[in-house]
């Protein structure tokens, strides 16, 4: 049953006041594609608790190495890693896995293996930074390169295991 709600004005002896009849969400029922019967408050509070997996927690240092600062926050769902700060004049050897962060804790590992490459120009960093998280294998090993001083920061989110 279709109801009419429709806006009625009342003059007040000066001027005309516009009322309009309220409908509570509770009130409000439709069929949902599988031909049950809901109301628009149960969709909500189904909609509002899918968007509490979507809060990012706070985010929190990872640590520091070649000087720059590694951040993580995460969700039900992701974790975004973000990176800032500036190179130490270093030299990474061939064959070594780099500079290693803290590890993080468990379940916001990536389900594959993944390299993030840093936008990065000076020297001999130009296509030679990665930020790499490796959780079912062997890390890529570097060839030997000399990290020049630059500032770096960006961000990289990847879906939780």
């Amino acid at each position: 049953m279709n109801i009419l709600r429709k806006a009625f004005k009342i003059f007040d002896g000066s001027s005309w006041n516009e009322y309009h009849l309220k409908t509570d969400s509770k009130q409000v029922i439709h069929t949902k594609a599988d031909g049950t019967d809901t109301t628009v408050e149960e969709q909500l509070l189904a909609l509002n608790s899918t968007l509490d997996n979507l809060k990012w927690t706070n985010w929190t240092n990872l640590g520091t190495s070649l000087g720059v600062l590694i951040k993580y926050r995460y969700n039900a769902y992701e974790v975004e890693l973000l990176y800032s700060g500036t190179f130490e004049k270093k030299v990474i050897a061939g064959g070594s896995a780099g500079y290693v962060f803290p590890a993080l804790p468990d379940g916001l590992n990536p389900r594959y293996n993944v390299d993030h490459s840093i936008y990065a120009c000076a020297g001999n960093n130009a296509g030679a930074i990665t930020l790499q998280c490796y959780p079912t294998g062997t890390p890529n090993t570097f060839k030997t390169i000399t990290v020049e001083p630059e500032y770096v920061c960006g961000r990289f989110r990847y879906t939780r295991n």
